[in-house]
């Protein structure tokens, strides 16, 4: 009878991880048409990837409490590609962008 308690509270953990792990970060769709305007901006027509890293939050320099969310996606053109970091923060349920950063991925 334990084995079957311990195997259910395992199956439970497994459940709750694999949700968080799949759950997007706020502003996913928002930072890939960002990403794309950003892209044209620079003269290249991106196909972006869908899948979007969120990284460590920043701390925004000019008051030390307030946070940044920081977001990472790629993109590609031809043979080029290039991170894209998108610095968002968060007033109510909406996104607004305070940075953002594109760089090549090459070998010089």
């Amino acid at each position: 009878m334990k084995t079957i308690n311990y195997v259910i509270v395992i199956l439970g953990l497994l459940t709750t991880f694999n949700a968080i792990a799949t759950t997007n970060p706020q502003c996913v769709d928002v930072a890939i048409e960002q990403a794309k305007r950003l892209g044209k901006f620079h003269g290249v027509d991106l196909a972006i990837d869908s899948k979007v890293k969120e990284l460590p939050a920043i701390s925004n320099p000019a008051y030390k409490k307030q946070k940044f969310q920081v977001l990472e996606l790629w993109g590609s053109q031809y043979k080029g590609n290039y991170r894209i970091r998108l610095i968002y923060f968060h007033i109510k349920a909406e996104c607004l962008l305070m940075g953002q950063e594109i760089l090549e991925y090459a070998k010089p």
